[in-house]
């Protein structure tokens, strides 16, 4: 049976009907012996299920949402937020538009690997929880060395990675410089969205970055090296918060496209924000 006969990834199903469909395919090579992007992060969102005993929404609303004052995020999109939600748009004079999923279609799939809704300001203030080791405005979610254990490299020399950057626990990692085709501190962690939505954090350089931007699928390829206007990223920070601080949008670059996440408040600093 293939993927596609058993479904995997139908938003109709349930985190627990997904594993159970997976569980009928044969793996693709043993575990351990190289890197492959697959579905593995998403059984991990049914097994906090089985020991939440809740759904994966509302342990992450437990675990991390509320703690962190993250109000904007979710796996839906409520209807009276909905008229905040960014709609899909192509570059000008590029590729049609990748279909994306409705923010509001009621799925009961809930992705261990994906399929968030947030705003800018919600996912600063997640980004500088991780660049706090785990810890925001006297909130601790994850411990220090749980976040150093999260974003070290755990691919050695196995196969799949590409040069000079390896993989963690949800996050590339960069190994090395120079091999990698693009520049960067060792060290350096981060992950992409399907849509386009990109965030790094260097703390080398105290430097926390995040893309908010849904594209097609070719256009996303290009969006680290790109340096047109319309991919730039919408929220630069140069130093994280400290655990006491609260975080906000320090630079938003000018005519932002469309995002895969839709527009929160306005954040609440003296520093001037254009994000809408």
């Amino acid at each position: 049976m293939s993927s596609f006969e058993a479904r995997i990834g139908d938003r109709a199903r349930s985190n627990q009907e997904f594993v159970t469909a997976l569980s009928d395919l044969s793996l693709r090579f043993s575990p351990g012996t190289r890197w492959e992007y697959g579905v593995s992060t998403d059984v991990l969102g049914r097994l906090v299920e089985v020991i939440d005993g809740k759904t994966l929404g509302e342990a992450l609303s437990a675990r991390i949402f509320q703690p962190l004052g993250m109000v904007d995020t979710g796996f839906q999109v409520p209807g009276d937020k909905l008229g905040r939600a960014a709609q899909p748009g192509s570059r000008p004079n590029g590729q049609p538009m990748t279909p994306r999923f409705a923010v509001n279609d009621g799925a009961r799939y809930q992705s261990g690997g994906g399929g968030l809704t947030a705003t800018m300001d919600d996912y600063l203030r997640f980004t500088a929880m991780l660049a706090n080791h785990g810890e925001l405005a006297g909130k601790r979610v994850l411990g220090k060395q749980t976040v150093a254990f999260m974003t070290a490299d755990h691919t050695g020399t196995r196969p799949g990675r590409p040069p000079g950057l390896g993989f963690g626990l949800g996050f590339e990692v960069r190994t090395r410089t120079g091999d990698s085709a693009l520049p960067g501190s060792v060290g350096e962690y981060g992950w992409a969205g399907n849509a386009g939505t990109l965030f790094w954090i260097d703390p080398k350089e105290q430097l926390t970055a995040i893309y908010m931007v849904q594209v097609s699928d070719p256009d996303r390829i290009a969006l680290p090296t790109s340096s047109e206007p319309w991919c730039r990223p919408r929220s630069l920070t140069r130093r994280a918060p400290s655990q006491e601080e609260e975080p906000s949008c320090s630079v938003v670059h000018s005519s932002p496209r469309p995002g895969c996440c839709w527009p929160g408040p306005r954040p609440r600093s003296s520093r001037r924000s254009r994000l809408r």
